[in-house]
């Protein structure tokens, strides 16, 4: 009996679960109804903003069980999909990516590559690099300068900071600290660079060179070819020079600065 008992206690928990999936799924269903029917309309696409709305907050109330890694990856997808929708986020823009990360950092303030994902989004896309800031700082507290590539979450706060907010102050702090992790990583080259940058702009505030060089790295690690064409663009503005070679790779110079 007591085995028996025991079972039913773990099975329990993933038995609400799976019915919250089913409500997860009931409330996507307009969604799937307008991609079926080419529905594109305006209204729409207002429509499916405020059931993402209501899907973020049905996550904000709901416990773990102890499946905290399951849910932030489901979420972490469902924002890929909502990242995706070109139509829908020209109609409605970005304005709930930060809700995501939020999602994602109770559920798995650990996730690495949710914040390397979602920061661009954020910071560029919803045009909130405070917010990006913010949750950067706040997931820094839990993850473990031993997890792959955790030095690169100092990094992007970093690029927040000198790109969007002008807090050489804080970007100094973030690219030492990411240059100190990067070195428990054995990343050695990537620490002497980001060592070298938090003295270079300290000395060089305003520098185009840095902020291409904080382009280059948003344009380099961003998986979304909008984002990396933005980056671009950039770059360009600043004056630097992009050369593509044969094999793809891209090569930048930033201009000369007296």
């Amino acid at each position: 009996m007591k085995k028996s008992g025991s079972f039913v206690n773990h099975l329990a928990p993933f038995t609400v679960l799976l019915a919250c999936m089913l409500i997860v799924g009931f409330l996507q269903q307009p969604r799937w109804k307008q991609l079926e029917h080419g529905d594109f309309s305006k209204s729409n696409f207002e429509q499916d903003n405020l059931n993402q709305q209501k899907y973020l907050r049905f996550w904000k109330s709901f416990p773990s069980f102890g499946y905290g890694n399951f849910l932030s990856d489901w979420i972490f997808l469902h924002f890929i999909q909502y990242y995706g929708d070109d139509p829908a986020r020209k109609s409605t823009g970005y304005q709930l990516s930060p809700q995501f990360l939020e999602e994602i950092i109770k559920y798995d303030p650990r996730f690495v590559q949710a914040y390397l994902n979602l920061s661009s989004a954020i910071s560029i896309d919803a045009g909130l690099p405070n917010r990006s800031i913010e949750l950067l700082g706040k997931g820094l507290k839990y993850i473990s300068p031993n997890q792959t590539d955790a030095n690169y979450v100092w990094l992007y706060r970093a690029t927040d900071q000198i790109l969007f907010t002008n807090d050489i102050k804080g970007a100094k702090y973030s690219y030492n600290m990411a240059a100190d992790w990067a070195d428990i990583a054995g990343n050695h080259d990537l620490a002497t660079t980001n060592r070298k940058t938090a003295n270079f702009i300290s000395n060089h505030p305003y520098s185009k060179k840095a902020r291409i060089g904080a382009w280059f790295l948003v344009f380099s690690a961003n998986q979304f070819p909008k984002t990396r064409l933005l980056a671009l663009n950039k770059i360009r503005q600043l004056g630097g020079t992009i050369k593509i070679q044969s094999n793809g790779k891209v090569t930048v110079y930033p201009p000369k600065e007296k």
